[in-house]
């Protein structure tokens, strides 16, 4: 049988022309194949979920701050001792005390005492003075008597230095007498420290 369309011959129980395709014998048109375009579906984008792994809220650390307050408050406390106490005041006296002898190299006492008998040979007030100024200072011992009020004026000394420095009275012969003695310490004209020590 022929193709009434193109005219290829074909076999005779065919259905389909097989030079064009065409329905031969009451044959149906064969589909031409043709892909459908597939819709494009987007699928949800699902986000992973950001997995961070559990940190706990860092404490800030006091220790710094605690430290740095007790650096200020000790630096404080120094300032106030040296403003207040005297540690930064021109010609600071200080240790005042009273001994029968000092050492030959530094003048500072050998034993203190606040008792001496009047037989003693000779009584010592030693001090230690600080931060001298740079032109140096003289310093005064009045020793006084409280019983009779007789004072004694030793000769000034000069300093020029911190060191420790002394001043005595010397007994004569017919000991000292009983009673209590005040000494007063002068730098310049100021009265500084004053001690006080009995004779038996």
């Amino acid at each position: 049988m022929f193709c009434p369309k193109c005219g290829v011959r074909n076999d005779d129980n065919a259905r389909f022309c097989a030079g064009c395709g065409a329905a031969i014998n009451g044959g149906q048109a064969p589909q031409q194949f043709q892909q459908q375009p597939q819709p494009f579906q987007q699928q949800p984008f699902q986000q992973q979920p950001f997995q961070q792994q559990y940190q706990p809220p860092r404490k800030k650390s006091k220790a710094g701050v605690v430290i740095a307050v007790i650096l200020v408050l000790a630096l404080l406390g120094v300032g106030a001792f040296y403003i207040f106490g005297g540690g930064l005041s021109p010609n600071h006296l200080a240790q005042v005390c009273f001994t029968t002898a000092v050492d030959a190299e530094t003048a500072a006492p050998i034993g203190r005492d606040t008792r001496f008998p009047s037989s003693t040979p000779e009584i010592i007030v030693a001090a230690t003075i600080r931060n001298v100024d740079k032109a140096g200072v003289y310093v005064t011992a009045v020793w006084t008597h409280t019983d009779s009020g007789e004072q004694v004026y030793s000769d000034p000394l000069y300093v020029n230095y911190d060191a420790w420095i002394n001043f005595s009275v010397v007994n004569t012969g017919s000991g000292f007498p009983t009673g209590t003695y005040t000494v007063d310490l002068y730098v310049g004209e100021v009265l500084t420290e004053s001690a006080s020590f009995t004779v038996n």
